[in-house]
């Protein structure tokens, strides 16, 4: 009776045990369709996401091709003779297409970003070793920093210094020295419109063979127009032709330079021509220039026509010009002059000629020139002429001077055609004999102290003059 008993239960629970599981695997579960569910909102998302991503990487690279073709058409063209009203128009054009294709390129590094072929701010950091060249079309990346002051962009390839006109306004500094060889008719970095405002800081390396042949336009050399800071940098081998205010590294400065120097090639222009820069506004200290220079008017063999400070600077190449204004160091010079020297030879077919300046407007001090002057009529061993106001201390000139002229005027050692009394002058000499013409017709009394070579020798004779 007990065992009948047992088995009859033993049989209902088993049944209930069956039941239950059959309905466990039959019925639907809550937590198993939330996990579907999810699942296929993950699937779904992620093609979404996917399906854009490849129409940002697709339509990049679909306004990328005639974008491409749009700016080199237009690089083209400004290396082609054009009018300036037709040339400002293909100089927007081609700065318009560069804009564009930067906000692509950006595009571009969101949509590697999200396939995970690159990380965040690839721009402002060195190039990632997963990152090939080719998969980032058109993309010029720098050697390190983020383009700030305290973070430059790091420069070592010509390319990047080319790139440095895609953003005026950043921070660059050189890594190593640039040989520019590769590009036969350099574009100037910055224009009269988009001028240069950044900063670079050569580092004392060298950029070697730039070539720059516009002989009909202006504002040229490495940079055309600043307004930025250049520092510390070199050039070498740098043969330059433009029209106006053309120089080996800025056409147009109205920035700081200091501590840049040109040691060969030659310059050739118009109207502001010098063998650094074509005109400056500002300032320039500690500049050298190692090159021949050929112009019209305003032509020096450092800087053709400023109305900034010069300091501490020097020229030693020969300039050779056509026109009025053309000075050893500095055509026109309508700032102060000080601590500078030139030692090389200067003529013009004309008139306005001077051993370190062709005309002063402003103020010379503790400066010297040593080569010789050439030209038609107001020649100075020193000075073409000046205006009235002028302030002349503590200078000295032993190049010899000679007229062209058959009746030569204002031909004079040390200044050719001297201001007036209002000009404030002192302790200024010329050598004996340095003038082409008889002393007797110089202006001794108003053009500073007749004293014999061997004198300018003597350091006494510069007694409170402060080199």
């Amino acid at each position: 009776m007990i065992q009948i008993y047992y088995s009859k239960y033993f049989i209902v629970g088993s049944g209930i045990a069956i039941v239950t599981i059959f309905l466990y695997f039959t019925m639907e579960n809550p937590d198993l369709k939330y996990i579907d569910e999810l699942n296929s909102l993950k699937i779904a998302a992620e093609d979404a996401n996917k399906a854009k991503t490849d129409f940002l990487a697709s339509m990049s690279h679909e306004i990328r091709t005639p974008m491409n073709a749009i700016i080199g058409l237009s690089q083209s063209l400004l290396n082609s003779e054009l009018n300036d009203e037709v040339r400002d128009d293909v100089k927007s054009i081609n700065k318009a297409g560069s804009t564009l294709l930067e906000l692509v390129n950006n595009i571009l590094d969101i949509t590697k970003i999200e396939e995970g072929k690159t990380t965040p701010y690839l721009k402002e950091l060195p190039k990632p070793e997963s990152v090939k060249a080719d998969e980032v079309e058109g993309v010029v990346y720098f050697d390190g920093g983020n383009g700030t002051e305290r973070y430059p962009y790091i420069i070592t390839t010509p390319e990047q210094l080319n790139a440095v006109r895609n953003d005026l306004t950043s921070y660059y500094e050189l890594g190593n020295d640039i040989d520019l060889s590769g590009y036969e008719n350099w574009m100037p970095i910055g224009d009269t419109t988009y001028q240069f405002t950044g900063s670079l800081d050569g580092k004392n390396y060298t950029i070697s063979n730039l070539t720059i042949n516009r002989e009909t336009e202006s504002y040229i050399g490495l940079f055309g127009y600043s307004k930025g800071n250049i520092s510390n940098i070199k050039l070498e081998n740098a043969n330059v032709k433009g029209l106006d205010h053309t120089g080996t590294l800025v056409g147009r400065s109205e920035g700081t330079i200091e501590n840049a120097e040109v040691k060969t090639g030659k310059v050739e222009g118009q109207d502001a021509v010098g063998g650094l820069i074509g005109s400056s506004a500002v300032s320039l200290e500690s500049g050298i220039s190692r090159i021949n220079v050929e112009g019209r008017t305003n032509v020096g063999n450092l800087v053709g026509e400023t109305a900034g400070t010069i300091y501490r600077c020097y020229a030693t190449g020969n300039t050779t010009a056509t026109g009025n204004n053309i000075g050893g160091l500095i055509g026109s010079a309508g700032g102060t002059i000080e601590e500078c020297y030139a030692t090389g030879n200067v003529s013009s077919t004309v008139d306005g000629v001077g051993g370190l300046l062709g005309y002063l407007n402003g103020g010379v001090k503790n400066s010297y020139a040593t080569g010789s002057v050439t030209g038609r009529n107001t020649l100075g061993g020193l000075i073409g002429s000046n205006n009235d106001w002028a302030s002349i201390i503590n200078v000295y000139a032993i190049g010899r001077v000679t007229s062209i002229s058959e009746n030569p005027v204002n031909v004079n050692g040390l200044i050719g055609r001297f201001g007036s009394w209002q000009t404030t002058f002192s302790s200024s000499y010329w050598s004996s004999g340095a003038s082409g013409i008889p002393v007797t017709e110089q202006r001794p009394n108003n053009c500073g102290t007749e004293v014999s070579a061997g004198a300018l020798s003597n350091q006494s004779t510069f007694i409170n003059w402060d080199f």
